[in-house]
């Protein structure tokens, strides 16, 4: 289906659009809130925030926390997802709890090579030899989408699955 505008209007009448067709749409919506993204975000069931540990996405990820809040998108549909992971980190986890005042969902590690192989070659991370944490951490990301028992995560993959209206959930 096409939208018969191409703002935020349309954007949210494609998204339905597509919800009512498909069991799962995945809309990447980019790193700026646009007005468009906005609308992508607000008919979301929920919104994946991936995050780099460093302080300067950290600071955004303050900002579109609020920005999410101000636009309707309540925090019990917003996931963090903490990417590029490690031990060798200078900042632990828990100081970017704090930091950020919220728990982080998911910690993907760092496995620069094995992601961008796949990447390159257009395969999915699974098809290639990677740390049993980044195949496991992934597996609980996708399971979560699902609604299925997500394993070691610390997300509760039941809170989103009973009351999903739209079917979409959007990255930001």
């Amino acid at each position: 289906m096409v939208a018969t505008s191409t703002g935020p209007d349309g954007v949210e009448q494609a998204l339905r659009a597509l919800a009512n067709k498909y069991d799962h749409v995945v809309v990447d919506a980019g790193s700026t809130l646009t007005s468009c993204a906005v609308a992508a975000l607000g008919v979301s069931d929920l919104v994946m925030h991936v995050a780099n540990p460093d302080v300067p996405c950290l600071r955004n990820v303050q900002r579109l926390t609020d920005a999410l809040r101000l636009a309707g998108v309540g925090a019990e549909r917003v996931r963090v997802i903490l990417n590029r992971t490690s031990d060798h980190g200078a900042l632990p986890a828990s100081h970017i709890e704090t930091a950020i005042g919220r728990t982080i969902d998911f910690q993907v590690p760092s496995d620069y090579r094995t992601v961008a192989s796949a990447v390159n070659s257009g395969v999915p991370v699974s098809t290639l030899r990677a740390s049993a944490e980044l195949h496991h951490q992934l597996d609980a990301i996708a399971r979560s989408l699902c609604g299925e028992h997500a394993g070691r995560a610390r997300h509760d993959a039941g809170d989103h699955g009973e009351d999903a209206e739209s079917g979409v959930a959007a990255r930001h």
